[in-house]
C-alpha cells in the first residue's frame, strides 16, 4: 500500500513538470513564402502612337533626262515622323508571341536637289503607312520581336521648272523591335524599319516626259501602346 502511494506520488509530479515544460514551449507560425511574380502575358489589342526619325534615298531609274539627278542616291529625304498604330497579339504556352499590325505616319522627311544653281527638285515623303506581321519570344515584361510586311507611301517631287506630281508608292519592309510593359495596361516600344516602297512613274504639267522614281527609307521610333 505504501508502495502504491509512492508509486502514484512520482506519477503526479512527473504529469505536473511535463505539463510546465510544455507550456514554456513557444510554436512560431510557419514562414510565408511569397507568391512569384506574375509572367506578363501580351494576348491582346492595342493601340497607340509613336513618333521617330526617317531618312532614304529617291532615285530616278529612268527618263528624259536628269529630272531628279543622274546620280542615283543624290536625293536623301529626311525628318521627323508622328503616326498612330493598332494591333493584336496572342501569346503561346511557349511564350511565342505572334500578332499583326497596321500603321500610319505623317513625314517631314524631305530633301532638295540643285543641278548647278538653275533649277531646284524637292523629293518629300509625306506620309506612309505599313501592315505586318510581328513574332517574337515573350521574357517577362519584354517583348523582342522580328516584323515584316507590306508598306506604302505618298511622295511628291517639286521641280521649279516642271511643276509637281505625287505618287503612292507600294513596297515591303521589314526590321525589329523590343516592347516593355511597365503596367498591366501600358508599354513602351523602339523599332527599326527599313522600307522599300518600289518605283512610280512621275509625269509632270511642263514636261511631255515621263520618269521611274524609286524611293527607299530606313525608320527609327519610338512609342506608347495602350493594351485592352
Amino acid at each position: 500500500m505504501k508502495l502504491l502511494r509512492i508509486l502514484s506520488a512520482a506519477t503526479i509530479l512527473a504529469s505536473g513538470v511535463a505539463a510546465a515544460q510544455a507550456a514554456d514551449l513557444t510554436y512560431e507560425p510557419a514562414p510565408v513564402v511569397p507568391a512569384a511574380a506574375p509572367v506578363g502575358n501580351w494576348t491582346g489589342f492595342y493601340v497607340g502612337g509613336s513618333v521617330g526619325y526617317a531618312w532614304g534615298k529617291t532615285d530616278q531609274q529612268d527618263g528624259d533626262d536628269g529630272l531628279i539627278t543622274e546620280n542615283p542616291g543624290d536625293v536623301k529625304p529626311d525628318g521627323f515622323i508622328a503616326g498612330l498604330q493598332l494591333g493584336g497579339d496572342y501569346q503561346f504556352p511557349s511564350n511565342v508571341v505572334i500578332g499583326a499590325l497596321v500603321d500610319i505616319y505623317y513625314s517631314d522627311a524631305k530633301d532638295t536637289f540643285n543641278y548647278l544653281d538653275e533649277y531646284t527638285t524637292e523629293s518629300k515623303i509625306r506620309y506612309f503607312g505599313t501592315g505586318r506581321v510581328r513574332a517574337g519570344y515573350a521574357i517577362d515584361k519584354f517583348l523582342p520581336y522580328l516584323t515584316g510586311g507590306f508598306a506604302w507611301a505618298n511622295n511628291e517631287i517639286n521641280d521649279s521648272v516642271y511643276g509637281s506630281n505625287s505618287q503612292t508608292h507600294f513596297g515591303w519592309t521589314a526590321g525589329v523591335g523590343v516592347e516593355y510593359a511597365f503596367t498591366q495596361n501600358w508599354t513602351l516600344k523602339a523599332e527599326y524599319l527599313y522600307t522599300d516602297f518600289g518605283s512610280k512613274t512621275y509625269t509632270f504639267p511642263d514636261d511631255n516626259g515621263s520618269y521611274d522614281v524609286g524611293l527607299k527609307s530606313q525608320t527609327a521610333t519610338f512609342g506608347v501602346n495602350y493594351r485592352f
